[in-house]
Formats: structure tokens, C-alpha cells, sequence
């Protein structure tokens, strides 16, 4: 991508006409771009040549007697270049920018489930490109401070589409489709009737529960109480135990 003079020789007058102008190949993701010069006023006693780099945060590559050379660089970033010009024993000089610009990109997306496992939200930190980024199409949001992208609630199995652009209007596209599932399971509760007399210990591990084949998420924990009500056990709590506890 180009960020140029608007017109070079145009404030000094030296030479009307004679205008540096992008390629049409010109994009955001390569580390290429071509320097062309209007050749539409000849100047058989001299041309546009490029001296030397002036600026950027890497090496270049070009030819410095072609006026429309391709350029390499080494790294994304921008880069100055001096360009001279003699006619009828006179010299001047100008200067051109070129901007090399990476596409702006994203790390592995962190999913947060909600609590019924209906939906969810999930984040992203935005990487490449050059800040600052906005979001062209989707229900979240960017912090401008970490460059973090964090979604508004979405619904399982439902498409989230989101664009984001960087401050030179490259951009990309992501579209995620999850769906929440519970991955936790018990492990296996002993249903045999337990007679205790008065001073008898009932330990939950071993006799009652056997924690094998438990499977917790993150947020889970294992509880034990004692009801009294088969059909409402959640109502007729008399006391909870600790978790592999004693009765």
C-alpha cells in the first residue's frame, strides 16, 4: 500500500508532469511493490533514478538505474527512498514513502460457555496489521489496549460472522459456528440400602460413591446431603457432607 507525495516536483514547479504513481498489483499482504514514474515527458538528457534508501525497518531491493523497478523489502513496515533527477545540468531530488502492510490476523479464539450450555461468548487478540483496529461487521467489541476482540452472547450452532480492519483498511474475516455440550459425568453411586447401628461409620468413599469415570469441568464441584423426602430430595435437605466425607 502507498502513502505518497501528492504530486512530486509539484511545489518546486523543476518538472510539471512527472508524478510517481502505485501499481495496480499494489495490496496489503505482500512484501512487494513497484515504483513507477509517469514517463509521458521525455527527458533525453535525464530520468528519474533511484539513490538510495533513506528509512524502513529492514532491507530493500531494487534496481537503481530503473524508474520502475520492483521492490523487495525484508520486513513490514515503511520505507523511504531518494530519487534524483539531472537536466540540462541541473540537479534535484524527492523523496518517496512506501508503506509495507501485513493483513491484520487473529490468535485461537477462548470460547466461554454459559451456564445452561445454550450459548456462549469468546474472545480473540488481533495480531498483525497496524492498530488501530475497528470491527466492520459483528455484535462484539475491541479494547483498544490489548487488542483483544470479545463477542456479545451467540447461540449454539448459530453463525457469528465478524470483519475487522486495521488503520490502513486491510481486513479480514471470521466466522464461528460452536455449540456447547456438557462434558462432566459422576462416577458411579451405590443404590444398596445401608443399616448402620447406633456408633456405625458409612464412609462416602468406598461405600457409597466410587469417584472412577468422574469427569468435572472447570467450575463443577461434587456435593453430598442427607434428605429426607425421596420424591423432593432438593427440598428436604437435612444437612450437607463434605465431599468423601463420613455419616
Amino acid at each position: 500500500m502507498f502513502q505518497l507525495p501528492k504530486q512530486l516536483w509539484g511545489e518546486s514547479g523543476d518538472m510539471p508532469g512527472s508524478r510517481i504513481v502505485p501499481s495496480s498489483k499494489s495490496k496489503c499482504r505482500p512484501q512487494r511493490q513497484y515504483l513507477f514514474v509517469d514517463q509521458s515527458i521525455q527527458c533525453p538528457s535525464g530520468c528519474w533514478r533511484i539513490v538510495k534508501q533513506i528509512c524502513g525497518p529492514g532491507t530493500s531491493n531494487l534496481n537503481s538505474t530503473d524508474p520502475k523497478s520492483n521492490v523487495d523489502v525484508s520486513q513490514y513496515g515503511k520505507y523511504c527512498f531518494e530519487w534524483t533527477e539531472t537536466r540540462q545540468g541541473c540537479t534535484t531530488k524527492d523523496t518517496v514513502e512506501l508503506w509495507f502492510n501485513s493483513d491484520p490476523n487473529k490468535d485461537k479464539e477462548v470460547i466461554i460457555c454459559a451456564g445452561d450450555n445454550n450459548g456462549y461468548t469468546y474472545n480473540f487478540k488481533i495480531t498483525g496489521g497496524s492498530p488501530k483496529y475497528r470491527v466492520l461487521k459483528g455484535n462484539g467489541t475491541i479494547d483498544s489496549t490489548t487488542n483483544v476482540y470479545t463477542s456479545k452472547y451467540v447461540k449454539n450452532l448459530v453463525d457469528d460472522t465478524v470483519m475487522i480492519s486495521d488503520a490502513f483498511g486491510c481486513q479480514f474475516t471470521f466466522i464461528l459456528n460452536h455449540e456447547c455440550k456438557c462434558t462432566n459425568a459422576i462416577g458411579k453411586v451405590n443404590s444398596v440400602s445401608e443399616d448402620l447401628c447406633e456408633d456405625g461409620i458409612l464412609r462416602i468413599n468406598p461405600d457409597i460413591y466410587d469417584p472412577n469415570g468422574q469427569m468435572l469441568d472447570a467450575e463443577d464441584t461434587v456435593m453430598f446431603f442427607i434428605y429426607t423426602d425421596p420424591l423432593n430430595p432438593l427440598g428436604s435437605i437435612v444437612r450437607y457432607i463434605r465431599e468423601y466425607g463420613e455419616l
